[in-house]
C-alpha cells in the first residue's frame, strides 16, 4: 500500500535540468509553493507570503550571483560581468572640471553641457578617454549581462577561488547537476524545490552565503532562516523523484568577507524530521488559505507583549 502511494505521487512529479527550467521561469511561471514561500508562512504569516513584495536587494543579487559562480561559473559568465571601473582608466577625465581644464589648455570654449564639452573633446582629439564615453562603451560591450559593482564581482571570485582551493568541496560540486527542479505533490498541495546542486553520487547541497559559519552559530542560523525546513522539503521531494533518499545533505556555508571561511555541515535525520515538522504545519496553513481565500496576518485584537524569559527573570525581585 505504501508503494503504491509513493508510485502515485511518482508519476505526479516533473523534474526539469536547469537548462529546461530558468530560475526566473522556476520562481515566476510554476504554479506551487517552494520552501522559501514555506518559510515565510512557518516564520510570519500566510499575509506576508501572499501579499509580499519582491524587491531585488543588493543582498539578492549578491546571493543569486554567488551561486552562479560557485555551482554553475559557466552561467556567471554569461549572465554577469564586471562593473564599469573608472580606477582601470587613470588618465580619463572624470567630471565637468577636468573637462574644462583640457579646453582651457587648448584655447577652447569652455561653456556648455558636460555632453557638449565632450563631443568638443573628441572632435579635437578622438582618442581622449572621457568618463561617460568609457562607461557608455563598456554597458554596449557586455549588452545585457547583469552589471556587478567592481568590488563585489571581485569579492564573488575571491570566494570561489578560496573554496575551490579544498579538494573534496572542489570534487563535491564538480560533476552534478545544479538548479534543476522538481515539482510535485505533498499532502494533495503542489509544492516545487529547486536544489542547489545534485551530486554525481546522489547527495544534495545547499549552498548559503553568510556573516558567520563559526560551528556555535551557524546552526542557530540554519534554524533560523528555515535552511532546516527547506532541506526537509528537498529530502522528502528527491525521495519521491529517485525512489530513495539522498545520500546525504550538506549545508556548505561561507562568509561574505575576507577571509571568506567556509565550512560544511552535513544534516542528520534528526534535522530533517525538524525540518520536516515545520514544512508540514506550514504545508497544511497553506492549504488552508488556499481552501478559504484568507490569508491572515498576526490575528485580530490585542494581544500581551512577549518579553524573553531571560528578561523577565531579570527583574524578577
Amino acid at each position: 500500500m505504501i508503494l503504491c502511494r509513493f508510485n502515485k505521487r511518482r508519476e505526479k512529479l516533473k523534474i526539469y535540468k536547469n537548462t529546461e527550467l530558468t530560475n526566473d521561469q522556476y520562481h515566476n511561471e510554476i504554479p506551487a509553493i517552494s520552501g522559501s514561500g514555506l518559510c515565510v508562512i512557518y516564520d510570519k504569516s500566510p499575509a506576508h507570503y501572499k501579499y509580499a513584495e519582491n524587491e531585488e536587494t543588493p543582498a539578492l543579487v549578491f546571493g543569486t550571483a554567488a551561486h552562479a559562480m560557485i555551482l554553475e561559473p559557466e552561467v556567471f559568465d554569461a549572465e554577469f560581468c564586471r562593473g564599469f571601473d573608472i580606477a582601470q582608466y587613470p588618465d580619463a577625465l572624470v567630471g565637468a572640471a577636468p573637462l574644462k581644464s583640457w579646453l582651457k589648455e587648448r584655447g577652447q570654449k569652455q561653456s556648455g553641457t558636460k555632453a557638449e564639452m565632450t563631443a568638443r573633446i573628441l572632435e579635437l582629439e578622438p582618442l581622449t578617454q572621457v568618463d561617460t564615453v568609457l562607461q557608455q562603451r563598456h554597458e554596449q560591450w557586455m549588452g545585457d549581462k547583469e552589471n556587478i559593482k567592481p568590488e563585489t564581482f571581485d569579492k564573488i571570485q575571491s570566494m570561489r577561488k578560496t573554496i575551490m582551493q579544498d579538494d573534496e568541496i572542489a570534487a563535491m560540486l564538480k560533476g552534478g547537476f545544479p538548479e534543476m527542479s522538481i515539482v510535485g505533490e505533498l499532502d494533495g498541495v503542489q509544492v516545487k524545490t529547486r536544489p542547489d546542486l545534485i551530486t554525481s553520487n546522489g547527495g544534495l547541497v545547499n549552498y548559503k552565503t553568510t556573516t558567520d559559519v563559526h560551528p556555535e552559530r551557524f546552526g542557530r542560523k540554519a534554524y533560523d532562516y528555515g535552511y532546516l525546513l527547506k532541506a526537509a522539503l528537498e529530502y522528502d521531494i528527491f525521495t519521491i523523484a529517485y525512489g530513495k533518499p539522498p545520500a546525504f545533505y550538506v549545508l556548505l556555508g561561507q562568509e561574505k568577507t575576507s577571509p571568506f571561511a567556509f565550512k560544511p555541515y552535513f544534516l542528520s535525520q534528526q534535522h530533517i524530521e525538524i525540518g520536516r515538522s515545520q514544512y508540514r504545519m506550514a504545508l497544511a496553513t497553506y492549504e488552508h488559505c488556499l481552501k478559504t481565500n484568507n490569508w491572515p496576518a498576526y490575528g485580530t485584537g490585542a494581544a500581551e507583549l512577549y518579553l524573553p524569559e531571560f528578561i523577565m527573570n531579570m527583574h524578577v525581585s
